[in-house]
């Protein structure tokens, strides 16, 4: 399991213990959390935190969640996120990063699709005003080897890049 035995997900798999996350949001962070903090199964349970992902100052954590989130930032930031969130990783910790694999060239078409509805058809994910920018398998390897993690990769999907990495601190450094 990539998540700590004392971790426990919801079944939308959006909730983690106050203790063990810092949630970083898409474009639709607002409304989610507006949602979440309205249910009263969660009232009282879970910690969420709003702001911008690139300079919100978070402390340790053992688990990160960062979904659909590095394609909005440009290769820069998307490399500085992901190093505050190592430097930032209790040892044995982990973050968990759902995006497309520009590195699947041909389901990458699928995710650029999707993305056209989102961004510019329907309109409901918003963009800075520059291109779109998926991170490669190869990319996170080495941004993650750059900074003393390393990388799984769990890839369940047919018509687009999408993809889960789980980034892994060692436990003892």
């Amino acid at each position: 399991s990539f998540l700590p035995a004392s971790c426990s997900l919801s079944a939308l798999t959006i909730c983690v213990s106050v203790n063990l996350v810092l949630f970083i949001f898409g474009n639709l962070k607002l409304l989610t959390v507006r949602l979440i903090l309205n249910c009263p199964v969660f009232r009282g349970t879970y910690n969420f935190i709003y702001g911008d992902a690139a300079t919100h100052d978070f402390g340790v954590y053992d688990t990160f969640i960062i979904s659909d989130v590095l394609h909005y930032l440009q290769p820069g930031e998307q490399e500085a996120l992901l190093k505050k969130c190592i430097g930032n990783l209790a040892p044995g910790g982990s973050i968990i990063v759902r995006d497309g694999d520009a590195d699947l060239t041909q389901r990458q078409k699928g995710t650029a699709l999707t993305e056209f509805f989102s961004t510019k058809a329907i309109g409901f994910n918003k963009t800075s005003g520059l291109p779109l920018s998926f991170i490669s398998s190869t990319q996170m390897r080495a941004i993650a080897a750059r900074y003393g993690a390393v990388v799984e990769q769990i890839d369940n999907t047919k018509y687009t890049s999408n993809v889960i990495f789980i980034i892994k601190k060692p436990a003892h450094e």
